[in-house]
Order: structure tokens, then sequence, then C-alpha cells
């Protein structure tokens, strides 16, 4: 007998406050990031090729506390950046970076913490150096 009722509610829904609550309207979605950007990294802090190390020592060394303050064992990526269309400033953008790599482990940071690339950039017209934390 059991085994009759059983079958006959096979085919019931089960009743619960989802059967009479209105499906909340639909989330409005975000537009999606340029392609060029989906996926980018913000840097903490980008230094300029007219930048002097004495020009942007300070603003470094605030920042760089500041990210030690957040997060004790943090690393830094200094990447020296260069123009796609000008690769000859390779060179100049890494002696850059290296300059920003040794006033970083200068102020403390262990080198094993500070990481160097280079890379080439369609949409920078001039050298730079970024500083990324991770």
């Amino acid at each position: 007998m059991a085994l009759v009722l059983l079958s006959g509610l096979g085919g019931c829904k089960l009743i619960d406050q989802t059967t009479f609550v209105a499906a909340p309207p639909p989330l409005a979605a975000l537009p999606a990031a340029p392609a060029h950007l989906r996926g980018a990294r913000r840097p903490l802090l980008v230094i300029g090729a007219d930048a002097t190390p004495d020009a942007y020592a300070p603003v470094l060394r605030l920042a760089v506390r500041e990210a030690e303050r957040r997060d004790p064992a943090v690393r830094f990526d200094v990447t020296a950046v260069a123009p796609e269309a000008n690769p000859a400033e390779t060179d100049a953008a890494e002696a850059a970076a290296l300059q920003v790599m040794r006033a970083i482990g200068a102020g403390g940071v262990a080198a094993n913490r500070i990481l160097l690339r280079v890379t080439l950039d369609p949409g920078v017209v001039r050298r730079e150096v970024r500083v990324y934390v991770r």
C-alpha cells in the first residue's frame, strides 16, 4: 500500500516559500573591461623616463612602507616598460628599473622579495618603470 502511495507522489512539487514569491529582478550587468585592460594589474607606482632618483625616492619610500604595512611579506615586481615601436629603449628602461630595485632594497626590503622584469608595451610612448605588489 505504501509503495502505491509513494509512487503517486513522484509527480508532485514541493510547496515552499519559493512557490509563492516572485523571482528577483535580474542584476544589471557591468560593462566588460576593454580587451587591453582585461586581467591587467594596477601598478603601485609609475616612474617616468625623465624622473631622477632624487625626485622619486621619497615617494618610492612612502609607497614601499605603506605596502609593507598592509602586508609585511609583500613582494615587489619592478617592471621596465619600453615602447614596442622603439625597442632600443629597452636597455635604458632596464637600467632605470635596476636603480628603482636598488632603492627598494636600500629601504630594507630583502632581495628575494624584489623581482625585475622587462617588457615591451604597445600602449607606451616613452619608457617607464612600474612597481607592482603581489
